[in-house]
């Protein structure tokens, strides 16, 4: 079974502090992502702080974080099956995730799988 940190990091054997590292994230950002999507209402609580430092982080942090977050949302699809109800609740938190510090949700909106379309193109 995957790990959800491995489905963070995109690598089956990097560890989150590993990831963090390697792209320049802040590791206390990426345990409160973690703990956000293992404990959905968690989010809530993490919601300002994490705002914040996604905010500043460098375009090749944020590039990572976004693959990470359309990772987490891609795994919460496929794992529905064993616990829906909190695959789901999951699912919207990543969702919101990406709403908050990218403004668009390249998996669900018009506007960001336009935008994916034209950055392909360039």
């Amino acid at each position: 079974m995957v790990k959800l940190e491995n489905v963070i990091t995109g690598d089956r054997q990097m560890s989150l502090p590993v990831w963090t590292k390697k792209y320049s994230i802040d590791l206390k950002f990426a345990q409160m992502l973690l703990k956000s999507i293992k404990e959905p209402m968690e989010f809530i609580f993490n919601l300002s702080l994490m705002e914040k430092v996604a905010d500043n982080m460098k375009e090749k942090s944020r590039e990572q974080l976004r693959d990470a977050l359309l990772r987490l949302q891609i795994w919460c699809s496929i794992n529905s099956h064993n616990d829906p109800l909190l695959a789901e609740k999951q699912l919207f938190i990543s969702q919101v995730m990406e709403k908050i510090f990218f403004e668009s949700n390249l998996l669900t909106d018009e506007e960001g799988i336009n935008e994916s379309i034209k950055d392909d193109k360039e």
